[in-house]
């Protein structure tokens, strides 16, 4: 039971690091979007959080026990290596980054269009688990310095804005009972996507 509050004492001190210093960089994301779309991405940052923040603390190790006969208690200290933690951290993002890389130049480069809105939804998916991941090197490090993302999330946002503006025609056009509620519902959705102009 000691060893469990040990792990949770732990997790919990870097959890709220984490989401203090992805808050900061999140809110000014935030205002760019409107109402319905920022509290999705805040649950998906949330949950992102979670998993990334879970599997490092998988590192996490007892260092020290120690059970008091006066009252009959037990005490752990757990602690969790900041330097093996960061080596992990900084191999991960390095190997993301090659991925990145790859799905962008797919969005560059591929003959057909859907493989090239593919390649840079996949990007800007992954340059969001790279912004989570790049928080967590940033509470590991004493100097709070991450690693510079090979691409921003608006520099590539906006080139897929841009493709698909130039380069993409869609329309919708539906018939039948509820057609304009149905027809209204794709719309929005592909322009949450990115695929539509609002």
């Amino acid at each position: 039971q000691a060893e469990k509050r040990a792990y949770a004492a732990v997790a919990r001190i870097f959890s709220a690091n984490v989401q203090a210093k992805s808050l900061d960089q999140e809110s000014y994301s935030l205002r760019e979007t409107n109402d319905q779309s920022s509290t999705q991405r805040t649950l998906h940052i949330d949950h992102l959080t979670q998993v990334t923040t879970t599997k490092l603390l998988e590192n996490v190790n007892v260092l020290e026990s120690w059970y008091r006969p006066l009252d009959q208690q037990f005490f752990i200290l757990a602690g969790l290596d900041r330097h093996q933690t960061e080596k992990i951290l900084l191999e991960r993002l390095s190997n993301l980054d090659l991925t990145i890389e790859g799905f962008v130049t797919q969005g560059r480069t591929h003959p057909q269009k859907i493989h090239r809105i593919q390649g840079y939804k996949q990007a800007l998916v992954l340059l969001q688990q790279r912004f989570v991941m790049n928080t967590d090197l940033r509470v590991i490090r004493a100097s709070g310095e991450g690693v510079l993302p090979p691409y921003t999330r608006n520099q590539l946002q906006s080139e897929f804005m841009d493709f698909v503006a130039n380069h993409l025609v869609i329309s919708v056009v539906m018939e039948g009972e509820n057609h304009e509620e149905l027809e209204r519902a794709i719309e929005e959705g592909l322009t949450r996507e990115g695929l539509l102009a609002s």
